[in-house]
């Protein structure tokens, strides 16, 4: 046996005898102790903001135009303007 395979197998028994103890006592507190699960809300009554930071406030033009010709507001094929800066400006109305 390697010393590397020899450190791996003491590493492995060493974490079993800490992880046996652990799973033996949960289950002494009931079966809900190993229950990991959380049951999710319900969407249908949740708020969900989805923004189109580009499409929604342009809060400095001087990063609009990067020189490779995909700054134009009025085509709906490339960017319009908007960054962090504007939905920053804006969160009062978000």
């Amino acid at each position: 046996m390697t010393t590397t395979s020899a450190l791996r197998a003491v590493a492995a028994a060493i974490g079993l005898s800490l992880l046996v103890p652990c799973v033996a006592g949960a289950s002494d507190l009931g079966p809900s102790a190993l229950n990991l699960h959380v049951p999710s809300p319900d969407w249908r009554d949740q708020v969900i903001y989805f923004l189109m930071i580009d499409r929604f406030d342009d809060g400095n033009a001087a990063n609009n135009d990067q020189g490779a010709g995909e700054f134009d507001p009025a085509r709906g094929s490339t960017f319009s303007g908007g960054d962090l800066a504007g939905v920053t400006r804006r969160l009062d109305y978000i």
